[in-house]
């Protein structure tokens, strides 16, 4: 079963996972040691050539994440909610579970406290959620970046108690991401 690939990669000490947007590509990497792949929100900026990550939309997450279990269907494949999908428990549920539905093994949440809710909701319901916290290109732009190691620790915390499985770090310095692996049961997870 897929899913418990998905848990398997949690007990590795270092993962690969790639972004990943289309057939050709997925199915070169699925004869590669990555371990998972990810069908980003960033396809907005790598394959739309915007010039933000902020009108991809679910329509687009399912087309590429389609097209990125049929080409490599052996991979794990988690795929992120775009914004706006996740406003709401019921809401995040319903795109969730499409997510799923086009073959992605988990989806991807940012945030922090803000999502905690969220985050318990779909867990809840056994949906395999991985957290992003530090730089959250849904919510903010690169020139706004300015982490506090508290803010970054209590996120983390939160999160993991509501029951997410994996947790990206994006951009933080060695020390922040030391930290939050240390003091949590996560190993450094880059996507």
């Amino acid at each position: 079963m897929i899913m418990n690939k998905l848990e398997n990669l949690i007990e590795k000490e270092k993962l690969a996972i790639i972004s990943c947007y289309d057939a050709t590509f997925a199915s070169m990497l699925a004869n590669t040691e990555v371990d998972a792949l990810l069908v980003g929100d960033s396809l907005g900026t790598r394959v739309k050539g915007e010039s933000d990550i902020l009108n991809v939309t679910m329509h687009e997450i399912l087309y590429h994440t389609r097209a990125v279990k049929n080409g490599a269907n052996s991979l794990p494949i988690i795929s992120d909610m775009p914004i706006h999908s996740y406003d709401t428990k019921s809401a995040a549920l319903i795109n969730a579970k499409k997510i799923i539905e086009a073959g992605a093994d988990g989806v991807k949440v940012e945030g922090g406290k803000e999502i905690e809710d969220i985050v318990r909701h779909l867990t809840k319901e056994e949906i395999f959620t991985c957290g992003h916290i530090g730089f959250t290109p849904q919510t903010k732009n690169i020139s706004e970046v300015k982490f506090k190691l508290n803010d970054l620790l209590e996120d983390a915390k939160i999160l993991q108690n509501a029951g997410i499985s994996m947790i990206v770090l994006s951009m933080l310095t060695n020390e922040a991401s030391q930290a939050i692996t240390t003091e949590s049961r996560y190993t450094d997870y880059f996507i």
